[in-house]
């Protein structure tokens, strides 16, 4: 009995017949076995409280009662708890207490506040590593390596990959030779290896039966093997392919030619029986799967599978038939016996006959053959949107520029229908267009844990499209043939992102080389990827100098923008300019505040292009305008003023040409993404087709005005007031933010209304706060006369010719005369000021008008138009 105490048990096992603890605390110091009939612990007990499960066993063997019972008392008393591991014969009952580790009895009974927390991490699994030796059995020629692997194998089957030592082999001695195949170099001592497996090589030039070989793990004894028998003949078949290669190397699914030939043992090498010429039935039987051990695809030798017996031709002991075809639909390598049971060699009497068996009968061999994969497929290429990658078709859009995408990758078999030559000697060192590969089978044993070592890689190799683009970055791919199989099917490839725009080509191939033979790369076009959006990154707005910000309409002004074109995570997709259609247009739209479209006002001379050397649309342009209202060519009227509050100005998408063919209106309608300079006007979403600008123009219909002057008929020099207006809507008033727009004195137009006057404007300038004046010079005075004078604002066609035109009345010829170009041309102050179209503005100056008597009331006299206003 153990009450109200802190006791420590060491390291050791302890029996008890009946232990009882009570509100005592037991510390467990390393490992500790306790061994009891029964157990009853009590009240705020703790048992090995801070200390690892693994460190307590606890076993009771009472066969009819409750061996191990804990009763605790719970709130507001400190809980009852144990960290061990229980084992019971019976029955552990357990009430209101905390239990960390595991229980196993026959029976388990809870109740109250308990809680049992499993912790089993710390267990020590037992050593159930194996040796294994393979093939059981064997036959190879004398003259010939015997190929054996040596594996340790964990307690599940498979590989222990992270295990090394070395080995002790027997047979030895100086009649046989053990060696790594790697190096091909006999070896006296113990084989050193890794990664759990040996791959080794016996040999001997004594012919006949090694009934058995063992292995033996220096480092650990208890890891053995044993096998056999083996057999070493001094005569047999060779199996070659067409390149004399032995082992056999072959395309999975590809007929494959092969020759036999019989060869002897002469003491130091293999070398053909040059008498045997025979017609033979050789039979090829005990086929077997090599690496991996496993398999489920049939081998054939012509078209049918094993055992069967052939009819075969020899001269100078090679095959002559040319019809051996082998076909096996899988990867790995595998194993056949060719035998002709009939043979018997010449009588040998004397000493070279030594190492062979004098009465031998029959040729026999043992063939290896290599498979390898044609190819790995890529297919079911799916965007995280859904999209289906479409081979061939280009205006296809597949992802946004940095979208995740997935893929399959598959090994394949060969088959006849694919129209891809392979070399006889299988080296696949040719690409093979992806297209045709996913619709062929797989060879499942390239999958297998124990198969052949490989590791596969798929690749970015070239940038298909736009063909002077950047590579940008795609993350290789590497993994090793039993990684990620999906129950020997394919390998599925997740997260796969490009941060470019275009096409792009994707290799998959092997690592190195697969038995010795390069698989040949696949190759397939992975695109089209497309940005997610565009940025207006810089965005200016400039209305000429000295206006107050106000823009007269037709009155160019200065925009300058940089747009950019960005993927899902931001990444500049800057070969989307290099694209040659299938790109998102780009454009200026206008509309006011009842959504009517006014982009026709518009008169932007300005080309919305992708640039290709910057990488984004570019453009600062001083002759963007806002077009008057013109309701012929050569007569507008006022309108507006167009400004903020009433007008939207924007950035817009839209398809090009080969778009609207395609219908894929989702590959090239790329949306603006709201910043700074782009309003958020769907406050919803982040992506918006127009970027509605965060300012607006204040455009004006403006003009300028020349006041008429009456003066006396002697005077010389008048003084003609002018001024800038603008439409407000209502009527015109003076455009008094204006101090830019200029007059020059000497581009003007005569026109005699009354008399023969020689009059001339004079000076230049430009106006101030909307108002100046001009002179009117007179060379001729004394004569009552009345003349019009334009003061030229200038206006040019698209050819730069001066088409200011005036329309003199019938009185004055009724012809059109043209108003001489001033030093600065602005057609955007001309006005229908006569109802005869836009013109320069003009005053009337009357010499010779008298105001009179101020008691009389001054008629006019005959002939004298007066139109002083």
């Amino acid at each position: 009995m153990i009450a109200n105490r802190k006791v420590t048990l060491e390291a050791g096992e302890y029996h008890f017949n009946n232990l009882l603890i009570e509100s005592s605390d037991v510390k467990i110091e390393g490992k500790v076995i306790l061994h009891v009939q029964t157990m009853l612990v009590r009240f705020a007990s703790t048992i090995n409280k801070s200390g690892d499960p693994n460190d307590l066993l606890i076993i009771a063997y009472h066969p009819s009662s409750s061996n191990i019972t804990a009763q605790g008392q719970g709130a507001p008393f400190a809980p009852l708890e144990i960290n061990a591991h229980i084992i019971s014969e019976y029955e552990v009952v357990i009430n209101t207490g905390i239990i960390r580790g595991a229980i196993t009895a026959e029976a388990v009974r809870l109740s109250g506040d308990t809680v049992i927390k499993g912790d089993i991490s710390s267990c020590e699994q037992p050593d159930q590593r194996t040796l294994q030796i393979t093939p059981r059995t064997g036959y190879a020629l004398s003259c010939d390596d015997m190929p054996i692997d040596v594996q340790v194998l964990k307690f599940d089957g498979t590989i222990d990959t992270d295990f090394s030592g070395s080995l002790a082999m027997s047979p030895s001695g100086v009649d046989y030779c053990w060696g790594l195949r790697s190096n091909g170099q006999c070896s006296t001592r113990p084989l050193s290896f890794s990664n759990g497996k040996a791959e080794l090589f016996l040999s001997t030039e004594r012919a006949g039966e090694v009934a058995e070989i063992s292995a033996e793990v220096v480092e650990d004894t208890a890891l053995t093997d044993t096998a056999g028998p083996f057999m070493f003949a001094p005569y047999g078949f060779r199996v070659v392919d067409a390149a004399g290669q032995d082992p056999v190397r072959m395309v999975a699914g590809k007929p494959t030619s092969v020759y036999l030939e019989a060869v002897a043992d002469t003491g130091a090498r293999c070398e053909i029986i040059e008498d045997y010429d025979e017609k033979a039935e050789i039979r090829f039987d005990n086929f077997s799967y090599n690496t991996p051990s496993s398999g489920t695809r049939q081998f054939k030798i012509q078209g049918k599978a094993l055992p069967r017996t052939i009819e075969v031709t020899f001269k100078g002991g090679r095959s002559t038939t040319n019809n051996i075809n082998l076909n096996y639909g899988d990867a790995g390598v595998v194993n056949f016996t060719v035998e002709d049971p009939d043979w018997e060699p010449e009588e040998c009497s004397d000493s070279d006959c030594d190492n062979v068996t004098g009465d031998w009968q029959g040729l026999k061999g043992t063939a290896t053959v290599y498979s390898r994969p044609l190819a790995l497929a890529m297919c079911n290429f799916t965007a995280a949107n859904g999209n289906k990658l479409t081979t061939g078709v280009e205006d296809t859009g597949f992802a946004y520029v940095d979208e995740a995408f997935s893929y399959r990758v598959k090994p394949v078999v060969w088959n006849t229908n694919l129209g891809v030559n392979v070399p006889n000697d299988a080296n696949g060192s040719v690409s093979i267009a992806n297209d045709k590969l996913c619709a062929l089978g797989v060879t499942p044993n390239f999958f297998a844990t124990d198969g052949v070592p490989a590791t596969w890689q798929t690749l970015f190799s070239s940038l298909s499209y736009p063909p002077r683009g950047d590579n940008g970055n795609l993350p290789a791919i590497i993994r090793s043939h039993d990684s990620n199989q999906n129950n020997a099917k394919f390998y599925q490839v997740d997260g796969q992102r490009w941060d470019q725009s275009g096409d792009f080509e994707l290799t998959s191939s092997v690592q190195g080389t697969y038995l010795g033979m390069a698989v040949n790369p696949a190759v397939t076009t992975v695109g089209r990827f497309y940005p997610r959006y565009l940025s207006v990154d810089d965005f200016g707005l400039t209305p000429p100098t000295q206006q107050g910000g106000m823009i007269y309409m037709d009155q160019p002004f200065t925009l300058n923008w940089d747009i950019k074109a960005h993927g899902l995570n931001g990444s500049h997709a800057s070969n989307y300019y290099l694209f040659d259609q299938y790109q998102s247009g780009v454009g200026l739209a206008v509309e006011d505040g009842t959504g009517v479209d006014l982009s026709g006002r518009i008169n932007a001379d300005v080309d919305f292009v992708w640039q290709p050397d910057t990488g984004m649309v570019v453009d600062g342009r001083e002759n963007v305008t806002w077009r008057r209202d013109y309701t012929s060519t050569t007569t507008t009227i006022p309108d507006g003023p167009f400004r903020e509050g009433n007008t939207f100005w924007s950035f817009t998408t839209s398809h090009d040409a080969a778009t609207a063919r395609s219908g894929n209106r989702a590959l090239n309608q790329v949306p603006f993404k709201s910043s700074v300079y782009c309003l958020d006007v769907e406050p919803n979403t982040d992506f918006e087709p127009q970027c509605y600008w965060d300012t607006t123009p204040d455009i004006r219909y403006g003009r300028m005005q020349l006041y008429d002057v009456v003066v006396d008929e002697a005077q010389t020099q008048v003084v003609v007031p002018l001024r800038t207006e603008y439409w407000n809507g209502d009527q015109f008033v003076l455009s008094s933010s204006d101090s830019a727009s200029m007059f020059d004195g000497d581009a003007y137009h005569l026109e005699n209304l009354q008399g023969n006057g020689v009059v001339a404007l004079q000076g230049d300038g430009s106006v101030l706060s909307g108002e100046s004046f001009v002179d009117a010079i007179r060379r001729v005075n004394g004569l009552r006369e009345q003349v019009r004078l334009w003061l030229c604002m200038g206006a040019q066609d698209t050819q730069g010719s001066n088409v200011d035109n005036i329309i003199l009345p019938n009185n004055s010829g009724g012809r059109t005369e043209i108003c001489p170009t001033p030093n600065k041309v602005q057609p955007w102050l001309r006005y229908n000021w006569r109802e005869l179209g836009d013109e320069s503005p003009s005053s009337v100056i009357t010499f010779g008008s008298y105001r009179g008597n101020d008691r009389v009331i001054f008629r006019g006299e005959r002939g004298l138009v007066h139109q002083a206003q």
